[in-house]
C-alpha cells in the first residue's frame, strides 16, 4: 500500500508539473544544441567506462570488506516494512521497471512526442542527450559505490559476507537502478519540456512512476537501503536535468577577465 500510494502521488505531481510546463510558451525547436561528434564521444566513452568497470573489472576493483558496514534505525525500519519474502521476484521486477518501462517510456514516448509535434528529425538528438545523461549518471554511481563500499542489506542481515561472498556485496551506496531510472525519467522529461512537446506531461508521469517503482523494488529486493535509493534518486535526477539544460542554445558560460592595476579579475557568468 505504501508503494502504491507513492507511485500514485508521483504520477499526480508529475502530471501537474507537466501541465504547468505545457502552459508556458513553447521554445524554438532548436533550443537544444547537439554535436554528434562531441556528445557522441562523451556518451560512448562514458558508457564503455561503465561497462568495463561493472562487468570486467568489478572483481578487481570492488572492496573486499565493507567500509560502511552498519545500518541505522531509519534504514532498518524501512527494510523491515518493505522487504519481500520473495526478494528474487522483486529484483526481477526492478529490472523490468528500470530497463524496460523506464527506458521504453523515455525513448518510445519521446519519439511519439516528437512526431506529435511534427518534429521527427529531432528525436535522434533527443535520444543522444538522454543517453549522455544516463552515461554520466552511471559513471558517477560507479565511483560512489567503489568509494563508499557500503554493505548490502541482505549481506548485513546474514551477518557478513561469509562463504557466499561476492564482489557485489559491498556496493550498496547508492542504488544504480534507481539512479538510472531517475536519470532516464528526468532527462527525457526535461528534453521534452525544453522542446515544447505537447506530450511532455505524459513522459514525466510515466518516467517518474517507473523510477519510483524501481526505487521501492530495490528495497523490496533487499539489495539497497532506503538511503541508497534516496541518494540514487537525487543524483540521477540532478544529472538528468542538468545535462539537457547544458545543451540549451542560450545557456552558455561566459568567462571574462578584467585587468586592473596589479589585479586580475576573472568572472564566470552563466545564463539559462
Amino acid at each position: 500500500m505504501v508503494a502504491m500510494r507513492l507511485v500514485i502521488a508521483v504520477t499526480i505531481l508529475a502530471a501537474v508539473a507537466g501541465d504547468a510546463r505545457a502552459d508556458a510558451p513553447s521554445p524554438a525547436s532548436d533550443a537544444l544544441e547537439v554535436s554528434y561528434a562531441v556528445d557522441g564521444t562523451v556518451t560512448a566513452v562514458g558508457g564503455m567506462s561503465y561497462v568495463v568497470v561493472a562487468f570486467a573489472l568489478q572483481d578487481v576493483l570492488a572492496p573486499a570488506a565493507c567500509r560502511w558496514c552498519a545500518d541505522n534505525a531509519f534504514d532498518a525500519g524501512v527494510r523491515d516494512a518493505l522487504v519481500w519474502d520473495d526478494a528474487a521476484a522483486a529484483n526481477a521486477w526492478s529490472n523490468i521497471t528500470a530497463y524496460g518501462l523506464g527506458a521504453g517510456s523515455a525513448f518510445g514516448l519521446g519519439l511519439i512526442a516528437a512526431r506529435a509535434n511534427g518534429e521527427d528529425e529531432l528525436w535522434p538528438k533527443d535520444a543522444l542527450i538522454i543517453l549522455e545523461a544516463v552515461a554520466v549518471a552511471a559513471d558517477v554511481n560507479q565511483i560512489a559505490k567503489l568509494s563508499f563500499a557500503r554493505q548490502r542489506p541482505f549481506v548485513h542481515a546474514r551477518g557478513g559476507s561469509g562463504a557466499e561472498a561476492t564482489a557485489d556485496d559491498n556496493l550498496s551506496f547508492y542504488s544504480g537502478h534507481t539512479s538510472f531510472a531517475f536519470a532516464m525519467a528526468t532527462a527525457s522529461g526535461t528534453v521534452a519540456t525544453l522542446r515544447g512537446y505537447h506530450l511532455a506531461p505524459l513522459i514525466w508521469g510515466v518516467g517518474l512512476t517507473a523510477a519510483a517503482a524501481t526505487g521501492y523494488l530495490r528495497i523490496a529486493a533487499d539489495k539497497h537501503y532506503a538511503t541508497d535509493v534516496l541518494a540514487g534518486a537525487v543524483v540521477g535526477s540532478a544529472t538528468g536535468i542538468l545535462i539537457p539544460i547544458l545543451h540549451r542554445g542560450h545557456s552558455r558560460a561566459h568567462i571574462t577577465a578584467t585587468i586592473l592595476p596589479g589585479v586580475t579579475v576573472v568572472a564566470l557568468r552563466t545564463r539559462f
